[in-house]
Order: C-alpha cells, then structure tokens, then sequence
C-alpha cells in the first residue's frame, strides 16, 4: 500500500519539475547558446502536457471517479 502512495506522489510532483526544469532550458538569456531550440521546446512542452493529462487520468483512477 505504500509502495503505491510512493508512486502516485513521484508521478504528481514529476510534471511540477519537468514544467520548472524545462522553463529554465528554454531561457536564452540563462543557457546562452546551449538553450533548447524553439523546435525541441515545442516537443518537450507537448510531452509535458501529455504526461499531465496522463496524471489527471491516474489521479482519477486511484480516486475511483473513472
């Protein structure tokens, strides 16, 4: 039981430090020439929505709403 408690918290607070680590990759003015491209950024902020969609679907099946 706890071992899934631990899982579904790492899989809530993962999308809050992807969206913060990914906020500080894409600023020029932090990373310089090593910043992500506007190209790889685009793909990294869609993967980060899908896996927040995908968290609100785990959030709702551990609570039973689905």
């Amino acid at each position: 039981k706890i071992m899934l408690i631990s899982q579904v918290m790492n899989g809530l607070l993962l999308p809050v430090i992807l969206i913060l680590m990914l906020l500080l990759v894409t600023r020029k003015s932090l990373m310089g020439e090593l910043a992500a491209s506007r190209t790889y950024a685009i793909f990294c902020w869609a993967l980060c929505a899908l896996l927040i969609a995908l968290d609100l679907f785990l959030l709702a099946a551990t609570t039973g709403v689905v």
